[in-house]
């Protein structure tokens, strides 16, 4: 498996995923493509962070993520981030909520029907 993987769907929603180690350099690489195919869209993206499979994580990998990521917020209409482990779940709130990005934080996958509704910072 690699370290990390992005798909884009036809209904605008982006999927990231990252593998049981997420090193800085893996948040640098992974947060730079992204931002970069969600600048380069004309219509706001929902992202699903996936980072179920994540046991051991960076302490600089939630800083360099939010500063590379922060020139896609305002294309980004909200973030679902999937998440077991707690430490990785306060890592990734501090993250998005450093950079204003809207978020929800679950354990597993959001309903397709409601997810351009959920209000801005709601952790369920």
């Amino acid at each position: 498996m690699t370290d990390w993987s992005i798909t884009h769907e036809e209904t605008g929603v982006f999927r990231l995923r990252f593998s049981e180690h997420l090193s800085t350099e893996v948040a640098r690489a992974a947060l730079t493509e992204l931002a970069h195919r969600i600048t380069c869209l004309d219509d706001p993206s929902i992202l699903i962070a996936d980072l179920r499979a994540v046991r051991r994580i960076d302490a600089g990998a939630p800083v360099a993520g939010a500063l590379l990521f922060s020139a896609a917020v305002s294309k980004t209409e909200h973030v679902y981030v999937l998440v077991k482990k707690a430490v990785v779940r306060s890592a990734a709130a501090a993250a998005a909520s450093s950079i204003g990005l809207r978020f929800t934080c679950l354990e597993d996958e959001p309903d397709p029907a409601t997810l351009r509704s959920v209000p801005f910072g709601k952790q369920l």
